[in-house]
């Protein structure tokens, strides 16, 4: 569908703040993969796998930081003996420590170059699987998409656009919408939104909807009118487009609270899109 109006573009500014990113479950290296917990703010950072007796199997802690530099670790408190792998802000190995002594609060284990990552496994984990200076780790990614909306046993099957392109583009240039198919656009947050149907050839109805997925207000929208502004009546985070007159059809009102269908895959991808500001807007 339809072009946002251009004061829309500039007041989303692309930030996400509070959007939940993907979350990353493992680091993947070409000889082998380690699950991971993320530790991301400084209180996770200083705690790591302090006070811990074991650790699972191939499994460790990765460490993100908001940026790249030379970075240092020591083992206070610390009762596993340890390994740790320092990473670039693309996911290359800049080097491996194959022994952090227990309880050892002498000793900094530092990156050998800048890092904004790093990972800690067992004691000689990543010796033993080849891992070396130069490979390139990748994470994966637990990623959750909405599949569908629901308002009690009616469902639209949904295409998720939640991109400053995609979102503009929308609907726009298509011929046809199967009778309950539609687009879900997600916006970064909650704001007053305004749609129109500029290169838009398919009759249209909009549910603008809030952060809980109420419907806000709904409203019929004409193929190629550049001249109406559909407008949410308050703050909505969600639109969804459907065939004009598919909430009428259904007896779906204003006041009435989705369900969205989600499914969750894994993404295998190059760091970064842990970041909110990296994962979409």
């Amino acid at each position: 569908m339809n072009r946002r109006m251009a004061a829309l573009l500039m007041a989303l500014a692309w930030a996400r703040p509070g959007w939940a990113a993907p979350r990353v479950t493992a680091v993947v290296f070409p000889q082998a993969r380690l699950s991971v917990e993320v530790a991301t703010t400084e209180d996770e950072h200083q705690l790591g796998l302090m006070n811990r007796d074991s650790i699972a199997t191939d499994s460790g802690m990765l460490f993100v930081y908001g940026d790249a530099k030379r970075r240092e670790f020591w083992m206070k408190n610390t009762r596993i003996p340890l390994s740790i792998c320092f990473l670039k802000p693309d996911g290359t190995v800049l080097n491996v420590i194959d022994e952090m002594k227990p309880m050892d609060e002498g000793p900094r284990y530092r990156s050998q170059g800048d890092a904004r990552y790093a990972v800690e496994a067992d004691r000689n984990w990543f010796t033993a699987h080849g891992i070396k200076a130069g490979d390139r780790a990748q994470f994966a990614y637990r990623v959750e998409k909405i599949e569908g909306v629901a308002y009690g046993a009616q469902m639209v099957k949904v295409e998720t656009v939640d991109r400053p392109d995609t979102v503009e583009r929308g609907l726009m240039f298509r011929e046809s919408l199967a009778e309950d198919a539609g687009m879900l656009f997600v916006f970064p947050r909650p704001q007053v939104l305004r749609f129109w149907m500029k290169n838009t050839r398919i009759p249209l109805s909009i549910a603008f909807m809030d952060a809980k997925r109420k419907i806000l207000n709904i409203r019929d929208m004409e193929p190629f009118d550049e001249k109406t502004r559909h407008i949410s009546e308050g703050q909505a985070l969600y639109g969804l487009e459907v065939n004009k007159g598919w909430f009428d059809r259904h007896g779906v009102k204003a006041g009435e609270v989705a369900r969205f269908l989600q499914r969750t895959t894994e993404k295998i991808a190059a760091p970064g899109l842990e970041a909110a500001e990296d994962a979409s807007w």
